[in-house]
């Protein structure tokens, strides 16, 4: 048995994406840093689905775009069709 425990943080992704309010890329690119700046080893930072259908998501790719170089913890994101591939 391993030792090891792995967390990945959802919360920029499926924790907000039933909020009522909504944030818009910047904030949650400052969510995000903060979380690896605390050290989390891997986050889930957005989800490409139909901004019209979860508002909560819109500007993934620019959210993507501001995490480029990151090489300090493991990213991903959720894509649950093809045209969220697409986007």
């Amino acid at each position: 048995m391993s030792n090891y425990i792995y967390i990945n943080d959802v919360g920029p992704r499926d924790g907000l994406q039933n909020q009522a309010t909504i944030l818009d890329p910047q904030t949650r690119i400052e969510l995000i840093k903060r979380l690896i700046d605390a050290g989390i080893p891997g986050v889930e930072i957005c989800s490409f689905v139909n901004p019209k259908a979860v508002p909560a998501m819109s500007g993934a790719d620019e959210i993507v775009k501001a995490f480029e170089s990151n090489q300090v913890c493991d990213l991903s994101v959720l894509v649950p069709n093809m045209k969220g591939y697409e986007l």
